[in-house]
């Protein structure tokens, strides 16, 4: 509509430059100018004769910026962008106006007899003559804003929506299941196409477009029909499911999370080509995801929940076998959060299954050199423990248990340093349970700790009681310092350690 309003207004600008003139000459002659048709049906003629001339050249126009911005957005974007182009009501609605004006121009030229002047006709093709100059901004305007990525996601995840709608009779059901799978890549194409040409505004909003796809599609799945969500040919023969064991489709199957499963798989692909600098776009992945276990949990979908914490484990195994700490990082925030919902939620089994999946990726990480992530996970176990313990969660002693077993005994000799970092979320925790007066899990966190050297413990205390600042002094997404501890726990931090000194607690 707004483009619409401009080429209105450029024609309201030409109405009124064209009057004025005219009432100039009006003055300055003292009489009306000569009607132009009354200069005899042979002038008229010559005269419309050239005006399809004027609409062919609007035409080649038209196609010849059209035709680069089209190819341009394709090549840049998803060749998709070409098929979508071409189907657009709006375009093949404009081009066929200019079809229709020039040959209606070419006509109204011969109907104009030596005794005969259409004088309708002659208006009505004037009319279409400048409608056609005027219509050229507005045009560009929509074609700009047809080609454009932002728009292209948006139709292609309305278009994602339209097709998992439940319809009466299901006719063309495997037809929309097979345009499901080829709109589900082409946005996750777009999405890394993005990626390769640096724009990751771009390609972070693929991963929010499969999100609020996935969001409308688990909404509304209790409708569709039991045939939707087997397994057909079109389906199973999708390269992202054919290559899979004849176990896990018939899982899918009977899970009913086909569709999750291709989102996801596009979410997987997309996260590990944003590696490097890109690794924001990573982050955008893993909130889309977190988000949607979200609202896994208030449907309730616990098989597209599991399947979600499936994908988180996976995405995370890709960042320690890559050596990506910060993406790693980034991901370890949105997946704890996860887990933070799950139990708030009181998901039965969920906090503690993600816990010991954790605990799995912090040894495999320490394997691989990887200190830091096995430090985040430890610290991002004793904020659940928090929590837990906080809302009386009935997994909270399991979650403790987990924490207790991160840090194994080093394995080389640098793996000391990064089970130093694991007892000082131990310890932090157990400043916690102190400020709480819950003696026995505190007892639980000394004994765990109790084989530790007196020097390297005296070492723990102090680095940190040093630290008097929440905030890190980097920019970073979870906006604290692991190792601050607040004021009304900090007091029970010395005595904790006193524990160490006396040998045993007096409490």
């Amino acid at each position: 509509m707004a483009k619409l309003r401009s080429g209105l207004l450029l024609g309201a600008v030409a109405a009124a430059m064209f009057a004025l003139f005219y009432a100039m000459d009006v003055i300055e002659l003292g009489r009306l100018v000569p009607d132009p048709v009354a200069t005899g049906p042979e002038a008229l003629r010559s005269a419309l004769g050239n005006l399809p001339e004027v609409v062919v050249a609007l035409l080649g126009i038209a196609m010849t910026v059209v035709s680069i911005l089209v190819q341009l957005a394709a090549t840049r974007y998803t060749p998709k962008i070409t098929g979508m182009f071409l189907r657009d009501p709006t375009n093949v609605s404009t081009m066929a106006f200019f079809v229709t004006t020039t040959v209606f121009c070419v006509w109204v030229s011969f109907a104009i007899g030596d005794h005969f002047v259409p004088y309708t006709l002659v208006a009505v093709t004037l009319g279409l003559i400048s409608f056609s100059v005027l219509l050229l901004v507005p045009y560009f305007g929509y074609v700009f804003e047809l080609v454009d990525p932002e728009g292209v996601l948006e139709r292609m995840g309305e278009r994602c929506r339209g097709l998992t709608r439940a319809e009466r009779g299901d006719h063309k059901l495997r037809e929309r299941q097979r345009e499901l799978l080829d709109t589900v890549e082409d946005i996750a194409a777009v999405g890394v196409n993005s990626l390769y040409q640096r724009e990751r505004v771009i390609a972070g909003r693929t991963a929010t477009v499969l999100k609020d796809f996935l969001t409308a599609y688990m909404e509304g799945k209790p409708g569709l029909p039991q045939r939707w969500f087997d397994l057909g040919e079109v389906v199973a023969h999708d390269p992202d499911f054919e290559a899979m064991a004849a176990a896990s489709s018939r899982d899918l199957e009977r899970r009913k999370v086909w569709v999750e499963w291709k989102v996801l798989r596009q979410y997987q692909i997309l996260y590990t080509e944003a590696g490097g600098s890109q690794e924001d776009v990573a982050c955008r992945v893993a909130i889309a995801m977190r988000q949607l276990g979200e609202r896994a949990m208030v449907r309730p979908d616990r098989p597209a929940l599991g399947l979600i914490v499936r994908y988180f484990n996976t995405l995370l195994r890709v960042d320690i076998s890559r050596g990506r700490v910060r993406a790693a990082y980034n991901l370890l925030h949105q997946y704890r959060q996860l887990a933070e919902a799950a139990i708030r939620a009181r998901e039965p089994g969920l906090a503690g299954q993600i816990a010991e999946h954790l605990l799995y990726y912090a040894h495999t990480a320490l394997r691989a050199g990887l200190d830091f992530i096995c430090e985040t996970i430890a610290y991002d176990l004793a904020t659940l423990c928090e929590l837990a313990h906080g809302l009386a969660h009935p997994e909270q002693d399991a979650l403790l248990a987990v924490l207790l077993r991160v840090d194994l005994p080093p394995e080389r000799p640098d793996e000391d340093r990064a089970l130093r970092g694991v007892r000082k979320a131990q310890a932090k925790l157990a400043t916690y349970y102190l400020s709480r007066e819950d003696w026995g899990r505190a007892r639980a966190i000394f004994q765990d700790m109790s084989t530790e050297p007196s020097r390297r413990l005296h070492s723990i205390r102090d680095e940190l009681l040093a630290v008097s600042s929440r905030e890190f002094w980097e920019i970073v997404d979870r906006g604290y310092n692991f190792d601050y501890i607040e004021d009304e726990r900090r007091a029970w931090l010395p005595k904790f350690f006193e524990w160490f000194e006396v040998g045993g607690i007096p409490y």
